[in-house]
C-alpha cells in the first residue's frame, strides 16, 4: 500500500523487476499503447487498471490536486498491507482529511473513525455508494454504513460514477432532490448514523446475482469448447432471468411512460455519458437479435437446451445467422464488457412496479430509500428499532429527485 505514496510524491520513479528496471513515465507510457494495441487486455488480473490509478494519482499530485480519500481507498482497496491500519495510513499524506495514524486503535475502530472522517468532511453520503465487499458485511462488528477494507472488491462498482472518475461527464445524480449537502450526526456509541429522508416502495422480487465477468477478457483463459459453451450458457440463462424479473418483455409502460424494453437496457448500463444513449440503446438491440437463438433454446429444460446449444455453436449456424441479420459478430461481447455494473448486482422490482440493480445482497423485503446529502438510492433493512444499510441502487426513473416528497421525510438511524 505504501507504494502508492512513494509512485505519486516521488521526482524520479522507477520500477524494478529483478535486474531490471525502467523509469516510471516510460512504463506508464507503454500500458496504453499495449491496450490500444492489445498486446494487453483490460483485465482486472493484468494489473493495467492498477498502473493507471496510480499514474492519475501521481499526475494530481504534480499539479497540487487533493483527491479525496474515499476515491483513493476505492482506487487502491485491492492493494496489500502488512498491517490493516495501513490500508488508511498510507493514504494520509496524499488528501486533507484530518485522521491522526493511531496505531494502537483496534483495527475496526480505524474504520468505523474513518467512515465517520468521510461523511463529516464532505457533508454528504457518497460513502454509502460503496458497493459491500465479498462477504457478508453484516456477520462482521462493524456499523453498515462503515465500510471494512478488509473485504473490499474493487470490481463491483459504485452506482455514483464521481467517486472512481471526475473525467468523464456523467449524469449527475440527485435522487434526494436539492438536497445534496446534509450536516451527518452519530450517536455517542458512534454506532449509529443519523439520517433524514423517506421511504420509496419495498423490493417485491430479485433476480439471480451477475458473477459472470466475460473470461474472453482474461489472457490467460484458455478454455475447451464445453467450457467456453458452459460459460455462454450461464451468462444466456442469467440474462433471461434478469429479463424476466424486469418484465423488460411486459407491454405494459413504466411509470415515466418508457417501454420496459428501455428501462430495461438503462438499468443495466447504470451510468453513462449522455452522449452514449443511441449507441447504447443499439448496442443492446444488437445483442439480442445475435442471442435471440439462444434464448428460444433456453426455454426447454436444462439438459436439451444444452446440447441443442452446442449444437449451434458448433455447427456455426448461430454465426450464420447473426451474419444473414449483419449484426457484428462481437455485438455480445461489446454489450456485456461494456456493463460494468452488472457485476455482483441483482435486478430488484417493488412492489409499485420500480426496476432497479441492486447489490447481490439484496432481498424480497429490503426497502429502497432517498436521505438527504444521498445522490443515488439505497437499500435498506429493518433491524429491530433501526435499519442497516444493504448498498447503493439504481433505480430506474428516480435518480434525478422525481420520488423525493419533503413532506414525508423523517428522522433514521442507520446501525
Amino acid at each position: 500500500m505504501w507504494i502508492v505514496q512513494e509512485v505519486a510524491v516521488s521526482k524520479a520513479a522507477e520500477v524494478h523487476c529483478g535486474d531490471h528496471s525502467v523509469a516510471w513515465t516510460d512504463f506508464n507510457d507503454v500500458v496504453p499503447l499495449a491496450l490500444r494495441f492489445e498486446y494487453i487486455l483490460p483485465h482486472s488480473t493484468n494489473g493495467a487498471a492498477t498502473v493507471q490509478s496510480l499514474s492519475m494519482t501521481r499526475s494530481e499530485v504534480k499539479k497540487q490536486s487533493v483527491k479525496p480519500l474515499l476515491t483513493l481507498l476505492f482506487l487502491f482497496a485491492n492493494f496489500q498491507a502488512t498491517k490493516a491500519w495501513d490500508k488508511i495510513f498510507a493514504l494520509l499524506g496524499l488528501t486533507n482529511i484530518p485522521i491522526q495514524p493511531n496505531y494502537s486503535l483496534p483495527i475496526k475502530d480505524v474504520y468505523r473513525q474513518t467512515a465517520m472522517g468521510i461523511i463529516s468532511q464532505s457533508s454528504n453520503l457518497d460513502l454509502l455508494s460503496l458497493p459491500p465487499g465479498r462477504t457478508d458485511h453484516f456477520s462482521n462488528d462493524l456499523p453498515s454504513w462503515a465500510p471494512d477494507w478488509e473485504v473490499r472488491d474493487q470490481e463491483v462498482l459504485p452506482i455514483l460514477p464521481e467517486i472512481i472518475d471526475s473525467v468523464h461527464d456523467f449524469a449527475v445524480y440527485c435522487a434526494s432532490g436539492p438536497h445534496r449537502i446534509f450536516s451527518p450526526q452519530f450517536s455517542a456509541s458512534e454506532k449509529l448514523l443519523q439520517v433524514a429522508g423517506h421511504l420509496v416502495d419495498v423490493v417485491e422480487h430479485v433476480s439471480d446475482t451477475w458473477d459472470l465477468e466475460s473470461p474472453w477478457l482474461d489472457p490467460h483463459w484458455k478454455p475447451s469448447a464445453t467450457e467456453a459453451h458452459s460459460w455462454m450458457c450461464r451468462q444466456h440463462v442469467c440474462l433471461q432471468n434478469w429479463e424476466h424479473t424486469a418484465g423488460a418483455h411486459s407491454q405494459a409502460r413504466y411509470f415515466n411512460d418508457d417501454n420496459m424494453f428501455d428501462v430495461f437496457w438503462q438499468t443495466i448500463c447504470g451510468w453513462y455519458e449522455p452522449t452514449e444513449y443511441l449507441a447504447r440503446r443499439a448496442c443492446y438491440h444488437q445483442y439480442r437479435k445475435a442471442e435471440a437463438i439462444y434464448r428460444y433454446i433456453h426455454r426447454l429444460p436444462a439438459p436439451m437446451a444444452y446440447y441443442l446449444c452446442l449444437l449451434v455453436t458448433i455447427t456455426g449456424f448461430a454465426a450464420l445467422v447473426t451474419d444473414c441479420l449483419h449484426i457484428p459478430r462481437n455485438a455480445s461481447s461489446r454489450f456485456l464488457n461494456g456493463n460494468k455494473l452488472t457485476k455482483n448486482r441483482r435486478i430488484i422490482r417493488t412492489e409499485n412496479g420500480y426496476v432497479g440493480i441492486a447489490p447481490h445482497f439484496a432481498e424480497k423485503g429490503d426497502w429502497i430509500a432517498l436521505f438527504k446529502g444521498g445522490k443515488v438510492p439505497l437499500v435498506i433493512r429493518r433491524e429491530g428499532l433501526n435499519w442497516r444499510l444493504v448498498g447503493d441502487a439504481y433505480v430506474h426513473g428516480i435518480m434525478f429527485g422525481t420520488a423525493w416528497k419533503e413532506n414525508e421525510c423523517q428522522t433514521t438511524f442507520l446501525a
